[in-house]
Protein backbone atom coordinates (compact mmCIF):
# COMPACT_ATOMS: atom_id res chain seq x y z
CA UNK A 1 0.00 0.00 0.00
CA UNK A 2 1.69 3.46 -0.85
CA UNK A 3 0.31 5.39 2.27
CA UNK A 4 1.93 2.53 4.45
CA UNK A 5 -1.96 2.63 5.84
CA UNK A 6 -4.13 -0.69 6.53
CA UNK A 7 -7.78 -0.23 6.23
CA UNK A 8 -10.19 -3.23 6.81
CA UNK A 9 -12.98 -4.06 4.26
CA UNK A 10 -15.55 -6.29 5.46
CA UNK A 11 -17.45 -8.66 3.52
CA UNK A 12 -20.63 -10.63 4.52
CA UNK A 13 -20.54 -14.43 5.24
CA UNK A 14 -23.58 -15.77 5.97
CA UNK A 15 -25.89 -13.08 6.59
CA UNK A 16 -24.22 -11.03 9.10
CA UNK A 17 -20.82 -12.73 9.94
CA UNK A 18 -18.10 -10.66 9.33
CA UNK A 19 -14.96 -10.81 8.15
CA UNK A 20 -11.95 -8.76 6.95
CA UNK A 21 -9.61 -8.22 4.36
CA UNK A 22 -6.85 -5.18 4.14
CA UNK A 23 -8.07 -2.48 1.77
CA UNK A 24 -6.12 0.88 0.92
CA UNK A 25 -9.37 3.15 0.45
CA UNK A 26 -11.52 3.66 3.71
CA UNK A 27 -13.87 5.40 1.28
CA UNK A 28 -14.70 2.61 -0.17
CA UNK A 29 -15.47 0.29 2.92
CA UNK A 30 -17.97 2.92 3.79
CA UNK A 31 -19.92 2.35 0.36
CA UNK A 32 -20.14 -0.96 1.05
CA UNK A 33 -22.00 -0.43 4.54
CA UNK A 34 -24.63 1.77 2.64
CA UNK A 35 -26.84 1.71 5.89
CA UNK A 36 -25.88 -1.30 7.73
CA UNK A 37 -24.79 -0.13 11.23
CA UNK A 38 -22.60 -3.17 12.27
CA UNK A 39 -20.46 -2.33 9.17
CA UNK A 40 -20.01 1.52 10.47
CA UNK A 41 -19.29 0.02 13.95
CA UNK A 42 -16.69 -2.53 12.15
CA UNK A 43 -15.11 0.58 10.21
CA UNK A 44 -14.78 2.56 13.73
CA UNK A 45 -13.38 -0.06 15.60
CA UNK A 46 -10.60 -0.09 12.30
CA UNK A 47 -10.10 3.60 12.38
CA UNK A 48 -9.27 3.46 15.99
CA UNK A 49 -6.97 0.54 16.10
CA UNK A 50 -5.26 2.84 13.60
CA UNK A 51 -5.88 5.85 15.93
CA UNK A 52 -8.05 7.57 13.34
CA UNK A 53 -9.90 9.06 16.36
CA UNK A 54 -12.14 11.52 14.85
CA UNK A 55 -12.76 9.21 11.74
CA UNK A 56 -13.65 6.23 14.48
CA UNK A 57 -16.29 8.91 16.25
CA UNK A 58 -17.50 9.85 12.80
CA UNK A 59 -18.16 6.20 11.76
CA UNK A 60 -19.96 5.10 15.43
CA UNK A 61 -22.52 8.00 15.58
CA UNK A 62 -23.30 6.66 11.93
CA UNK A 63 -23.78 3.36 13.59
CA UNK A 64 -25.46 4.80 16.18
CA UNK A 65 -27.96 7.19 14.08
CA UNK A 66 -29.17 4.02 12.12
CA UNK A 67 -29.37 1.77 15.38
CA UNK A 68 -29.72 4.22 18.07
CA UNK A 69 -31.23 1.25 20.61
CA UNK A 70 -27.56 -0.76 20.09
CA UNK A 71 -25.76 -0.66 23.68
CA UNK A 72 -22.55 -1.85 22.33
CA UNK A 73 -22.04 0.64 19.74
CA UNK A 74 -22.99 3.71 22.22
CA UNK A 75 -20.15 1.56 24.88
CA UNK A 76 -17.80 1.37 22.31
CA UNK A 77 -18.11 5.20 21.49
CA UNK A 78 -18.23 6.24 25.01
CA UNK A 79 -14.75 3.98 25.80
CA UNK A 80 -12.97 6.04 22.81
CA UNK A 81 -14.21 8.92 23.61
CA UNK A 82 -12.90 8.28 27.69
CA UNK A 83 -9.50 6.85 26.68
CA UNK A 84 -9.15 10.24 24.77
CA UNK A 85 -10.69 11.86 27.60
CA UNK A 86 -12.84 13.96 25.81
CA UNK A 87 -15.13 13.98 28.57
CA UNK A 88 -17.93 16.51 27.61
CA UNK A 89 -18.36 14.83 24.45
CA UNK A 90 -18.57 11.71 26.52
CA UNK A 91 -20.92 12.83 28.77
CA UNK A 92 -24.36 12.36 26.63
CA UNK A 93 -23.21 8.72 26.14
CA UNK A 94 -22.86 8.00 28.96
CA UNK A 95 -26.47 8.90 29.93
CA UNK A 96 -27.79 7.15 27.48
CA UNK A 97 -25.82 4.05 28.29
CA UNK A 98 -27.27 4.20 31.85
CA UNK A 99 -30.41 4.72 29.81
CA UNK A 100 -30.70 1.24 27.24
CA UNK A 101 -28.97 -0.44 30.83
CA UNK A 102 -30.74 1.01 33.59
CA UNK A 103 -29.83 -1.93 36.11
CA UNK A 104 -26.21 -2.22 35.34
CA UNK A 105 -24.19 -0.29 37.62
CA UNK A 106 -21.04 -0.17 35.90
CA UNK A 107 -22.71 2.28 33.53
CA UNK A 108 -23.84 4.20 36.40
CA UNK A 109 -20.60 3.87 38.12
CA UNK A 110 -18.50 5.60 34.85
CA UNK A 111 -21.47 8.04 34.49
CA UNK A 112 -20.53 9.23 37.86
CA UNK A 113 -16.57 9.16 36.76
CA UNK A 114 -17.25 11.48 33.84
CA UNK A 115 -19.17 13.64 35.09
CA UNK A 116 -16.72 14.25 38.57
CA UNK A 117 -14.09 14.45 35.59
CA UNK A 118 -15.81 17.42 34.13
CA UNK A 119 -16.84 19.19 36.97
CA UNK A 120 -14.40 21.80 38.72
Amino acid sequence: MATGLLFTRFTFIRGSVLTSRSHPCPQKVAGYARENPRIFHNLAIAYWQQEQVDSAVAAFLRAIELEPNNPQFVQNLLQLLAQKQRWKEALPYARRMVELTPTNPQTINFLREIERQISP
